[in-house]
């Protein structure tokens, strides 16, 4: 078996990595990495996706509000998808909501029906399902109603149909494939790969306090930016778990890769 240095051994080194860096061009790294689905080519496709835009100070409260909701509704549900589902439908809503501000849309003024439609497309997306449960939307509605603290309404599925429809139009039809969590996931694993899994216990507790960041920033109302998002969240937390600062920086050069840096 693989006698591993420790990460204070890796620190001492003019190159932290060199130990690994032989194996990085090897066909099984490569194999693994694109097995996978953590290629380098993904990452800088990742890194290369526009940031989301800021959303205006005045809906700040509802957008808040609205997360803890999506929150509330997703922990229900099993606790093994839970971070998946929160974050990609908060990564939605913050797509959805910004165009549909610059569009004036009518859903802006039946916010209870936009955070349920913003529901439905994500659920769908998250498991290639092309309808959705009628009904479902109608109580996850009326769960928001109360919510929010707005009068219920009585909607027919026709109503949500039009809504998604309205979101999707909104979007141009493209549902953002990538989100903070799914970022952060992905770079841990290329961390894994990449040093021939002989820091698993370390790089488990970095996740661990990665997604932790992760929620909480959202939370707290910032946009997520996917990609950037991520990295940063990730350097901090490596930080934060006793990682050298040289072996946590090339790490996430490697892990999290940036448009024209070396491979």
């Amino acid at each position: 078996m693989l006698e591993s240095p420790s990460l204070e051994e890796l620190a001492e080194r003019d190159e932290p990595l060199v130990f690994f860096q032989r194996y990085w061009d090897s066909p099984e790294c490569l194999q693994k990495l694109d097995s996978a689905f953590v290629s380098r080519s993904l990452m800088l496709r990742w890194a290369s996706l526009k940031a989301a835009t800021p959303i205006a100070p005045e809906w700040s409260t509802f957008m808040q509000r609205a997360r803890k909701l999506y929150m509330n509704l997703l922990q229900r549900g099993s606790p093994t998808t839970f971070h998946n589902s929160w974050s990609k439908v908060c990564a939605l809503f913050d797509l959805v909501f910004q165009k549909l501000l610059e569009t004036e849309s009518y859903l802006l003024d039946d916010l209870p029906l936009l955070i349920t439609a913003v529901v439905g497309i994500s659920r769908k997306d998250e498991y290639s399902a092309s309808s959705g449960c009628w009904s479902d939307l109608s109580n996850i509605a009326t769960m928001f109603e109360l919510g929010i603290g707005v009068p219920c309404k009585t909607r027919e599925w026709k109503d949500f149909a039009k809504a998604e429809f309205e979101v999707m139009l909104a979007i141009n039809f493209d549902v953002p494939q990538t989100d903070t969590y799914t970022c952060i996931s992905a770079m841990l694993l290329r961390a894994d790969i990449l040093t021939m899994g002989l820091y698993k216990p370390e790089l488990e507790e970095v996740w661990q306090t990665a997604v932790q960041k992760a929620m909480d920033t959202v939370l707290i109302g910032v946009v997520d930016n996917g990609y950037e998002t991520a990295r940063d969240l990730l350097f901090r937390s490596l930080m934060q778990c006793r990682f050298p600062q040289n072996v946590a920086s090339k790490l996430l050069e490697k892990a999290a890769p940036l448009p024209g840096e070396d491979p």
